[in-house]
């Protein structure tokens, strides 16, 4: 996508998931997403550059403080 227009001809990936008890584990084409509930975390893989970036799923679920909040009497 670009400016909000499609960007070329569609292109179709494929995405291979593995599911266990408390473990997730998606693979793209370039990526992966490893979810492992029971260390609390979630790692995003860059297949291309072999490098990782890993956050607690704890700071995922919880509002952010730098999140600006609606002031009284606004509309959501």
């Amino acid at each position: 996508m670009k400016n909000g227009k499609a960007d070329g001809d569609p292109k179709t990936q494929v995405s291979t998931m593995w599911m266990a008890a408390d473990k997730i584990r998606m693979n793209g084409e370039n990526e992966s997403v490893l979810l492992k509930a029971d260390k609390d975390s979630v790692y995003l893989i860059d297949n291309k550059k072999k490098t990782y970036t890993g956050i607690s799923l704890s700071q995922i679920a919880e509002p952010s403080a730098r999140v600006r909040k609606c002031p009284p009497g606004c509309r959501q």
